[in-house]
């Protein structure tokens, strides 16, 4: 059997397809800001104190001076603690942006062409 064009009929139906656009869903920002804290470290010191000693003098101290008044001078000293400050460098702080995959499901309806045989009776004639 011979089939020629005038023998069929096209049907054609709705594609569902999909694109993704991308669009801003928010925006962060890095800000540094100093904050201030009260921080109390101990700190040790050292200072000399005097201590008076009488000890018994023998002939090996004496040089045959006469009394006199003599005046001799000690001096003490004591560390004091000091605050100083400075700046230094202690982390990188950044943002890493991961790409997260989800799934969505799109429904949308979808029209066809239906094809249907229909028998026409003969014409008279």
């Amino acid at each position: 059997m011979d089939q020629t064009n005038e023998d069929a009929i096209t049907r054609s139906e709705e594609e569902l397809g999909f694109h993704v656009h991308t669009r801003v869903v928010g925006r962060v920002r890095l800000r540094k800001r100093i904050v201030s804290e009260t921080v109390q470290l101990s700190v040790e010191v050292r200072r000399e104190e005097l201590e008076l000693v009488h000890e018994e003098a023998g002939e090996e101290f004496d040089d045959g001076s006469p009394l006199a008044e003599d005046v001799h001078t000690v001096v003490l000293s004591a560390e004091e603690p000091v605050v100083s400050m400075g700046v230094k460098p202690v982390e990188r702080v950044h943002v890493h942006k991961e790409l997260v995959t989800e799934q969505h499901e799109m429904v949308a309806d979808v029209r066809r062409e239906q094809v249907e045989v229909e028998r026409v009776p003969p014409t008279a004639g």
